[in-house]
């Protein structure tokens, strides 16, 4: 089966990126205030006005936050309202991310259109990576997100031989998240020492990388500040994090499955790089030898930064470095995949190959089962024999599109019937009553006011611009301010929650520290009040108490501390 012909122009990417982020959308909709952002939206009222959140030790670590999105974000948001501004620049993350996945493949297999439109399909149907809690793609915008859709350009402009592009578009990725542009050298590096033909092409990519260095200085500035700390607890930080955050840096607690999945994906692109080495495509073979070899690198990389207890090896969060290789090594899989069917109809198998990333990345998904179900009907033999004898991969392709269209109908149904209704399942956000709380806060305080909040909800000072005592969403920033660890953990045992002693798995403390905050008495919280002078309280509408209460609504009040 052969291309009508090769896709040769960046803008033919267009319809096919169109249709696939449509279908995206409908699969994950949008949320703002949520998850990450409950870190970020604070950072961004901080930086357009310092005099924020005063007393606040979580707001204090901001400023260690290694990323220019939110310095940019903070600029736009001078002249843009905060929320469309964070929705248009999700849309852009998004498609992005779904174009440089599908510009990718059509580097790496320019003739294969079924090639091009399996990267897109798979970027447009919200892939979570295996291990190390990452970020592929996100329903919110995140500078993660944001950095893979240029690494993904990089990486097309590595493999299509323009140094000054690659230089470029590495830069911006460095300059949305540092942690993965270090990721990023090391993948380019490897492919560049361990290939020849750049080896001997050297002087074209030294210019390049001179103006990669010198576009991401800045980043490294800001991220040197994170390792230039002071005095840290060793064992009270391991303890917290080991709480906090496992999912990223503690591979002795992750479920068997994960390294499993990790161990088939892993096999299947040794497995087919192998078979296409004595082929025209050896080349692809070998740098994707290259980067899974580099990825289990980072892996082992994690193991022994746990097992030595060194918290300056922890925060680089190794694994998550797998991140990256999961993009290359995906659309590298199908790319061979596909060239492979399509230049020898008798080799179907490799149609199976190039289904397992949706298997490994979507275990027990439907979305997983329709594509499954598509693939198989196109390898029917009666159906590939027209295909391949007809010439045209055109069937292939709107089959694609109409299975991930026919799964994103599924998501979101899902997702309106968890969420009450379409409008939420499609742009969620908080609610009327939270945002009430919230403007009262922002409207009839002054900005040194503190409020004793539920510690699991991380919204607060985003929205009221007003500081918190603590959430537990704040122990992220132990990834970026070590010292953190010591009154992140003293709060929360004030709040009756030690999580040091407390030998419970990380997701049972939002539970946990719900029911201790309902559970609070008035003299609870004027004990607080006086220890670490806070000012409000704010506690469900049906809470007793005493205290006098000075704004309320249906699911929420206000009670005054003193």
């Amino acid at each position: 089966m052969s291309s009508e012909k090769t896709i040769k122009q960046q803008s033919e990417l267009l319809p096919y990126a169109f249709m696939f982020f449509a279908a995206s959308l409908l699969i994950t909709g949008y949320r703002v205030y949520f998850h990450n952002q409950a870190l970020q939206i604070p950072l961004i009222h901080l930086l357009n006005d310092p005099t924020l959140y005063p007393r606040d030790p979580f707001a204090a670590t901001l400023p260690y936050y290694a990323s220019f999105t939110w310095r940019l974000a903070a600029w736009c948001a001078r002249i843009v309202p905060l929320e469309p501004l964070l929705l248009v620049f999700y849309l852009i993350e998004r498609f992005m991310a779904i174009y440089a996945a599908g510009n990718l493949a059509r580097v790496l297999a320019p003739k294969s259109r079924f090639a091009v439109t399996g990267a897109m399909a798979f970027f447009a149907m919200n892939p979570t990576p295996i291990i190390g809690g990452g970020t592929l793609v996100m329903p919110y915008f995140e500078q993660t997100g944001l950095a893979v859709g240029f690494f993904l350009f990089a990486m097309a402009a590595f493999y299509s031989k323009r140094p000054i592009a690659w230089a470029l578009w590495l830069a911006a990725g460095f300059n949305c998240n540092s942690m993965y542009g270090v990721y990023a050298l090391t993948y380019f590096g490897a492919a560049f020492i361990l290939d020849p033909d750049y080896r001997r092409d050297m002087k074209r990519w030294l210019i390049p990388l001179g103006l990669f260095a010198i576009l991401a200085l800045p980043s490294v500035i800001l991220s040197a500040a994170v390792m230039r700390q002071g005095h840290v607890d060793k064992a009270l930080w391991f303890a917290a994090a080991r709480a906090r955050i496992p999912h990223h840096i503690f591979p002795s607690i992750w479920p068997t499955i994960k390294f499993t999945r990790f161990a088939v994906f892993l096999a299947v692109s040794v497995i087919v790089s192998a078979l296409r080495l004595r082929t025209s495509g050896a080349w692809l073979s070998r740098h994707s030898l290259i980067w899974a070899g580099v990825g289990v690198t980072w892996v082992a990389f994690a193991i022994i930064a746990e097992a030595v207890h060194s918290p300056a090896m922890m925060i680089l969060q190794p694994a998550r470095s797998t991140d990256l290789w999961y993009s290359f090594g995906v659309v590298a899989l199908l790319a061979a995949a596909c060239v492979a069917a399509e230049d020898n109809p008798r080799q179907r198998i490799f149609i199976a190959f190039a289904l397992v990333p949706w298997f490994v990345f979507w275990p027990g998904s439907h979305m997983g089962w329709y594509l499954l179900a598509g693939f198989a009907v196109l390898a029917w033999n009666p159906i590939w024999s027209r295909i391949s004898k007809g010439g045209s991969q055109i069937w292939a392709v709107r089959l694609v599109i109409v299975l991930v269209f026919i799964s994103a109908v599924f998501a979101l149904n899902d997702r309106v019937e968890n969420m009450d209704g379409l409008k939420p399942a499609l742009y969620a956000s908080p609610g009327c009553s939270m945002r009430q709380i919230c403007d009262w806060a922002m409207n009839h305080t002054s900005r040194e006011t503190t409020f004793l909040i539920d510690p699991t909800w991380g919204e607060f000072r985003g929205l009221s611009r007003r500081p918190a005592f603590v959430t537990w969403k704040d122990g992220s920033a132990l990834l970026w301010n070590r010292p953190f660890a010591a009154p992140w953990v003293e709060r929360l045992q004030a709040l009756g929650c030690n999580i040091i002693t407390l030998k419970i798995p990380s997701s049972q403390f939002d539970r946990l520290l719900q029911n201790r905050y309902d559970s609070m008495t008035d003299s609870d919280a004027l004990r607080l009040a006086h220890r670490y002078n806070l000012q409000f309280w704010i506690v469900k509408s049906d809470h007793e108490s005493h205290l006098p209460t000075v704004f309320r609504n249906h699911y929420f009040k206000i009670l005054k501390l003193g």
